[in-house]
Formats: structure tokens, C-alpha cells, sequence
């Protein structure tokens, strides 16, 4: 019996030592539950704290974003108002031209108007059939023919057409030449000899001169009206955006030749403009903001051949690409300050000439298009080359 207590005993003991080991286990185990949550706990509030961080720097990213933007715009703007403040002479110029183009030949249009009223149903009525073929054949070869003689030509036609019509025989020969010339019928053909050797061919001739008159004067208003209205279409355009920064189709070339319709009178004075224009399709593109890049490219070029030389616009296809060239034969950009070109600020202008952000808002532009610019400058040609996705 003694043997056998004391081998329950040592099973007691055993199960109370495994009950302990077992009892620490748990407690253990619990404590490290209770570590789990609370670490779970701290986990979930710092994923509260980094997801509201993260919320807080994405409202403050796109609140600079926002910012950044509207102060492109204003940069864009401003720099859109320079170009315009220098352009206002000029633009005035390229309508005021037509308008006096037009009040000339209104006036112009009376005179004749009123002589022919009175003096066509008399002198028509004066000629027979044959005639008054002659007289529609010398009316339609003047309506057909240009004025692109100079003065000197001029006078050597009327002295050599009054001695001829002398010659042969005709009345008032020198006012005849004098209204063949007004025609810009120099050469007149053999077979409109009968009607200008007549006795009143001075006044049929003067009749005549008048019709043609009528109709290259209502030429010329048209031609004006066409001329203004381009000039206006385009300031519109430029002045006033068609959608800000938005992203929209448009042609790269008609927004060169808008930039050009505005420069035309700077153009004129000793510019002479090469196009070289390949079919290329509309872009991708916040149009507004590419008529600034042409306007800071071609107004450079103007400023460094000092409006005197010659400008090449090329547009091409390159790969994915659409290439535009902007070519000069101005002086060149000097080696020495060609790396800092596209710096903010940087001019080579006199006070007041220029701000300096011309081709950093155009490289900025460009590069917003997911574009590139670059240049190449030599003593008589400097090249800018841009290149856009032709998407």
C-alpha cells in the first residue's frame, strides 16, 4: 500500500506542476491576447492618422495644383495683354487700311455712278451692233485685266498710244490713251481699232472707264471687307480664350496663320515670311496657350532681325510627332548666353521691351503638351524646332 501512495502522490504532484505550467501558459497566453489588441488597437489608429495625413496632403497637392495652374493662366494672360499692348498700332493699322480702302472707293463709285447714269444710255444708244460688241469686248478684257504697272510704264503707254491712234486717224487721241491707260489696257488688240478711231470715241472710252471703275471699286470693297474682317477674326480669336487650358482638336497651322494675320503690319515693313506647311492632322490641345508659343517665337524673331531679314515657318510629321520650325536670319543668340535662354526673368531686351518669361512660358507650355523645344543658333539663321504629339 506504501508503494502505490506514494506513486498517486507523485502523479499529484505531476498534475499540480502541469496544472501551474498550464495555468502560466494562460495567463501568458491571455497577456499576449491583450498585447495583440492593444497592439491592434494602435495599428488601427495610426492607419486613422495616416489615412487622414494622406487625405490632408492630396487636398493641399491639388489645392497647389489648383494654384500653380491659375497662376499660369495669369502669367499666360499677361503675357497675352503685352503682346497685345505691342500689337495695337499695328492692328489699328491693318484696319484702318481697309476702311480707308473702302471710303475711297465709295466715293470713287459715285463719280463713276453718277457720269454713267447720264452718259451711257446716250453714248450705247450711238452705236450700232457691231459696236456695242466692241464696246462689251473693251469693257470685259479691262474687267479682266490687273493694275500692276508702275507710273514711269504708264506715261510710256499714253504717249505711245496717242501717237499711234494719231496715226490712224482718231479723234481726241490723247484722251482716248488716257482712258485705255486708266483701263490697263496697254496693248489694246487690232480689232478695237474701229472703236477708238470714232469722232466721240473720248467719250465712249470715258463711259467705259467708268463701268470698269464700278466694278474694280465694288472689287476693292469686297477685298477690304475680306481684309478687316480677317484682321478682327483673328484679334478675336487671340484675345479671348476658347476654353482656357481645356483640351481640345485643333489645327496647329491655322493657329499659326492667326498669329501671323495679327503681325502682318510688323510683317510688311521688311519681313519677308517664308510657309512651308505640310498636311498634318489636328492635335490634341489647349489652342489659347499654342497661340502664345507662336506669338513669343515669331515676335523674338521679328525683335532679333530687328524687322528686317527673313522668316521660315516650316510644319512637319516626325514618327508620333508634329515638328514646328520657326527660322530667322537674324544675328544669332551669342554662344555665351544660350544656356540661360529659358531662364524666368532672363532678357537681352532693353527696360521695358520685354519681362523675360516669353520662353519660359513657352517651354512650360510646350512641356504641359508633353512636348520639347529646342533651338540652333548661328551668325544669319537661329532655329526653335517644337515638337507635339500628333495625337
Amino acid at each position: 500500500m506504501g508503494g502505490e501512495s506514494d506513486a498517486l502522490s507523485q502523479r499529484i504532484k505531476s498534475l499540480e506542476r502541469t496544472n501551474r505550467v498550464l495555468e502560466g501558459r494562460l495567463a501568458r497566453s491571455e497577456e499576449n491576447r491583450r498585447r495583440l489588441e492593444e497592439l491592434k488597437e494602435r495599428h488601427e489608429t495610426l492607419l486613422r492618422t495616416v489615412i487622414a495625413e494622406l487625405r490632408a496632403t492630396r487636398a493641399d497637392v491639388e489645392s497647389a495644383n489648383a494654384e500653380l495652374q491659375r497662376h499660369m493662366e495669369e502669367r499666360l494672360h499677361a503675357e497675352k495683354m503685352v503682346a497685345l499692348g505691342q500689337l495695337v498700332a499695328g492692328i489699328a493699322h491693318e484696319v484702318n487700311s481697309p476702311l480707308g480702302a473702302i471710303s475711297a472707293s465709295t466715293s470713287n463709285i459715285k463719280a463713276a455712278l453718277a457720269e454713267s447714269l447720264s452718259a451711257f444710255p446716250r453714248v450705247y444708244g450711238q452705236l450700232d451692233a457691231g459696236g456695242r460688241g466692241l464696246f462689251h469686248l473693251l469693257v470685259a478684257r479691262a474687267t479682266a485685266t490687273s493694275l500692276g504697272v508702275s507710273t514711269r510704264e504708264q506715261r510710256r503707254a499714253r504717249r505711245r498710244l496717242t501717237s499711234e491712234l494719231r496715226s490712224r486717224g482718231g479723234h481726241d487721241a490723247a484722251s482716248v490713251a488716257e482712258s485705255l491707260v486708266d483701263m490697263g489696257i496697254l496693248d489694246p488688240p487690232a480689232e478695237l481699232l474701229p472703236l477708238l478711231t470714232r469722232a466721240d470715241a473720248a467719250e465712249v472710252l470715258t463711259t467705259a472707264a467708268n463701268l470698269v471703275a464700278l466694278q474694280r471699286n465694288s472689287a476693292n470693297i469686297e477685298f477690304a471687307v475680306q481684309r478687316a474682317s480677317k484682321v478682327i477674326f483673328a484679334l478675336r480669336r487671340y484675345s479671348h480664350p476658347t476654353g482656357g487650358s481645356e483640351m481640345v482638336r485643333a489645327s496647329v497651322t491655322e493657329g499659326l496663320d492667326l498669329v501671323l494675320t495679327l503681325y502682318a503690319n510688323q510683317l510688311k515693313r521688311g519681313v519677308e515670311v517664308t510657309r512651308s506647311f505640310e498636311p498634318v492632322p489636328d492635335i490634341l490641345c489647349a489652342p489659347d496657350e499654342l497661340y502664345q508659343v507662336w506669338t513669343n517665337l515669331i515676335h523674338n524673331a521679328i525683335q532679333a532681325m530687328d524687322s528686317r531679314g527673313h522668316i521660315e515657318l516650316q510644319v512637319t510629321r516626325e514618327r508620333d510627332s508634329i515638328a514646328v520650325r520657326v527660322i530667322d536670319s537674324g544675328p544669332g543668340i551669342p554662344p555665351e548666353i544660350q544656356p540661360r535662354i529659358f531662364e524666368p526673368f532672363f532678357t537681352t531686351k532693353h527696360a521695358g521691351e520685354g519681362s523675360g518669361l516669353g520662353l519660359d512660358i513657352t517651354r512650360t507650355i510646350i512641356e504641359r503638351h508633353e512636348g520639347s523645344i529646342s533651338f540652333e543658333s548661328a551668325p544669319g539663321r537661329t532655329e526653335f524646332k517644337v515638337l507635339l504629339p500628333a495625337r
